[in-house]
Order: structure tokens, then C-alpha cells, then sequence
């Protein structure tokens, strides 16, 4: 990650830092050894990074002009139906809750309520939220956020979901 980051910014990778402090979203910082350069700082503040991870498939997101968010997650096939519903009432919302009841009797539910729970992660992890149960004020703040199913390699599009989110420009 910080390989591709700094070609982009245009700096040795060695220059880069990238957290991973659980629960926070990770940030590329100057490291202490580079020398000091207030313009690369500030890009680096600008930038919007996101790391996600399912067994088997790893994902990372920049984005040089703000936050952005993404998401992966394995298909849960052997999952009940009805425990997949409960789930998404408590943290997808209304909307998307009826949505999946309506197909849960089709053989498409658990891939359907995988890319709803991609997309979901994506937007909370771009708003830098953690997860946590539905309400509207949590659905008004995701509202505004860009997102979007990603598509996979032959290899992963039927083992995963993923998506990314960005905020509106």
C-alpha cells in the first residue's frame, strides 16, 4: 500500500508510514526518517485510505481528494436465512431488510445480502463510523456517500462481495 501511495504522491515508499491501529481507519504519514516537506504533509492529510479483508481476498482503497471506503466480504452460504434477515433489520435498515425478506425464499439471498452488507461497510468505513445498529441519523449521514458493488475476478465473484464508497465532490 504504501508502495502504490507514494507513486502516486510522487515520494520513496520508505517515506510513507501507514497506521493500522485497530478500530481507526489507517493513515499515511510522513515517516520520522524522511525529510521534512510540508507539501507532501499535506497531501498525505488529504488522503483517503481503506484496507479490507475476507479469508482468501485482501482489498485496498486511496483516494488522493478525501476519504473512500472499502469492503469485502465472503458470501456466508451456509448461513440460516432467517438469521441473515435479523441482521439486516438490526444494521442495514428498513429498506433493506424488505428488500432481502422479499427474496429470501430465492437462491440469490445470500449474495444479495452480501453485496448490502459490502456496500454498507464501505459508506461506514468512508464516514470513518464504526458498525453499529441502524437509525435514521446513522442513515442520514451514509445517505449522502457514493457507493458502489465492485467487480471481482472470475476466480473471487462467486466466493465475495465487495464494494467501494467516496463522498460527493
Amino acid at each position: 500500500l504504501a508502495a502504490a501511495v507514494a507513486r502516486e504522491l510522487g515520494c520513496a515508499p520508505d517515506a510513507l508510514v501507514i497506521s493500522d491501529r485497530r478500530g481507526a481507519p489507517p493513515r499515511a504519514t510522513l515517516a520520522a526518517s524522511a525529510p521534512a516537506d510540508a507539501g507532501l504533509t499535506a497531501r498525505l492529510a488529504a488522503t483517503g485510505l481503506s484496507i479490507s479483508h475476507a479469508p482468501g481476498l485482501s482489498l485496498i482503497a486511496w483516494r488522493l481528494g478525501g476519504a473512500v471506503g472499502v469492503d469485502a466480504q465472503a458470501v456466508p452460504r451456509d448461513a440460516p436465512v432467517p438469521d441473515l434477515l435479523r441482521t439486516a433489520a438490526l444494521y442495514l435498515g428498513p429498506d433493506a431488510a424488505a428488500t432481502l425478506a422479499q427474496q429470501a425464499q430465492d437462491a440469490f439471498i445470500f449474495e444479495a445480502f452480501t453485496r448490502a452488507w459490502a456496500l454498507h461497510e464501505a459508506r461506514l468505513k468512508c464516514a470513518g463510523q464504526p458498525l453499529a445498529e441502524w437509525t435514521p441519523a446513522l442513515g442520514q449521514a451514509l445517505a449522502p456517500l457514493h457507493a458502489v458493488p465492485l467487480r471481482l475476478p472470475p476466480w473471487a465473484a462467486p466466493k465475495y462481495a465487495a464494494a467501494l464508497a467516496w463522498p460527493p465532490n
